[in-house]
């Protein structure tokens, strides 16, 4: 589903480590009950919580309201997404999500699977809470749009059966704890990026048959 609405930009305010909102950069992670924090196969280390959002009703998405949306990627592999472009128009293989690199993970949780927050914050990141606020205008500044429709710097990439959910402009900066390593290739050395620092667009099922069944677009 593509709205005609200008998308909601997130608005990022520094909180603090014992704040847990679902809505963030950095902070805790809400994950299903039991489950670990995802783990870099390389480093095994934690992976970097990038950012995550509850799906509200106002978003027109054609996710369910009340789904949860989580990025993380490793804190030592700095790499784009996907394990080969597939096509305009074509349709994503079958668990495309276990055959690309395994270095992030993309998680949307449907609103019937019971979350928590993690007893740990993200070491990496400054935690910062999301708010959301309708643009008015096309954005000039780096963002995080959620809803609206896909803005492309190249030719579009749209598969069926795949909605667009959100989208991080190219060279959007993360910015890191002072504790925190130097992000190999980031263009800044007081902020992480991700994909590269790439543009990205993440699209998912309206029914995901998987927590992981999210395709990323990249351009840049």
């Amino acid at each position: 589903m593509y709205d005609s609405r200008m998308p909601f930009i997130a608005k990022p305010t520094p909180v603090s480590d014992d704040a847990a909102p679902r809505d963030s950069i950095g902070g805790r992670p809400y994950l299903p009950e039991g489950a670990a924090w995802p783990v870099c196969e390389t480093s095994g280390k934690r992976m970097v919580l990038f950012f995550q959002f509850d799906v509200r009703a106002e978003f027109a998405l054609s996710l369910a309201v009340g789904s949860h949306f989580a990025v993380f990627m490793s804190p030592d592999v700095n790499e784009i997404a996907n394990f080969d472009f597939v096509g305009h128009g074509k349709e994503l293989p079958e668990a495309f999500w276990e055959k690309r690199l395994q270095h992030f993970k993309v998680f949307v949780w449907n609103p019937d699977v019971s979350l928590a927050a993690h007893a740990d914050s993200d070491p990496y990141l400054v935690p910062h809470a999301l708010g959301f606020e309708e643009a008015s205008t096309a954005p000039r500044v780096e963002h995080l749009s959620i809803g609206g429709n896909p803005r492309w710097i190249q030719n579009p990439e749209l598969h069926p059966g795949f909605d667009f959910v959100c989208q991080l402009s190219d060279s959007f900066p993360f910015l890191k704890r002072e504790s925190a390593p130097k992000q190999i290739d980031s263009f800044s050395k007081h902020a992480y990026c991700l994909f590269l620092g790439n543009d990205a667009a993440f699209f998912t099922r309206a029914k995901p048959t998987h927590p992981e069944e999210v395709w990323i677009a990249l351009q840049n």
